[in-house]
């Protein structure tokens, strides 16, 4: 996680500086810290601190990973540490608006496929939630609610919305421990929609260009392709040697002229 009491951690040399524009004085209490010895640095707050407010702990830095995709854990003060352990786990950071170019390029793969995932289980979840036989034939609404309830539900209700612990568990280029725990989950669901269940199998689709006997799901992104508008699916290798971006819009469009035209 995005604690860290000893070990590595980012910038350690930061901590000898010393500002003389500061005063000397304890950015938390106000007593005087006049010599290198007594004073700590804080990465959050970018200010000196004395050692009853400043213990040494670690935390990674939510400027640092927004600006910079810097997820190594940096020497903060009490006060910051309480802040930044509070909000870890609070989804309020949107990839497109709060990432900067620097760290949207560094995460680039990683985020990716956690986007990725993030729609596949979204995807899941919707056939879930009208399943009249998801977890049980037997089950309540609410037990059903429950059933489909991750405990992350940001992670299903969009692909955009992060909480700082998200983001520090993409680390890796293929999404981490986050996309791991998704996979987990996802893995039951699957079976669930195209093995265990007739209801949820039935409401597979069949290739729009191919019109094959093999059952699609939206949220195979591997091998399908989705239409936003109509929502049709096609193989992905169909739909490239098709002529026409999505040919049940086009036969939709088509009647529409004719029936126009009458």
């Amino acid at each position: 996680g995005g604690v860290a009491k000893g070990g590595d951690v980012g910038d350690a040399a930061l901590d000898r500086s010393f500002e003389v524009g500061e005063d000397g004085i304890c950015g938390e209490c106000g007593v005087k810290i006049s010599s290198l010895g007594g004073a700590r640095f804080c990465h959050m707050t970018r200010r000196h601190y004395c050692r009853k407010c400043h213990v040494n702990e670690s935390f990674v830095v939510t400027e640092r990973v927004l600006q910079q995709w810097d997820l190594r854990p940096y020497r903060v003060c009490r006060r910051a540490y309480e802040q930044l352990t509070r909000a870890y786990e609070e989804p309020g950071y949107s990839m497109e608006r709060d990432l900067s170019t620097v760290a949207a390029a560094r995460a680039g793969r990683a985020l990716s496929a956690v986007r990725k995932a993030r729609l596949r289980i979204s995807m899941m979840r919707e056939y879930l939630s009208a399943c009249p036989n998801f977890p049980s034939s037997r089950c309540t609404p609410e037990e059903r609610s429950a059933a489909v309830d991750i405990g992350r539900n940001h992670l299903v209700d969009d692909a955009d919305t992060f909480s700082m612990r998200d983001l520090v568990e993409c680390e890796g280029g293929e999404g981490g421990e986050l996309v791991r725990f998704l996979e987990g989950i996802m893995t039951g669901w699957q079976a669930h929609i195209m093995h265990t269940c007739v209801v949820c199998r039935e409401r597979g689709h069949y290739c729009e260009v191919c019109r094959g006997s093999e059952r699609l799901f939206p949220f195979e992104l591997d091998r399908v392709e989705n239409c936003s508008e109509c929502r049709a699916i096609f193989h992905a290798r169909c739909l490239e040697s098709c002529s026409v971006q999505c040919s049940r819009c086009e036969r939709i469009r088509r009647v529409r002229r004719q029936e126009g035209g009458g």
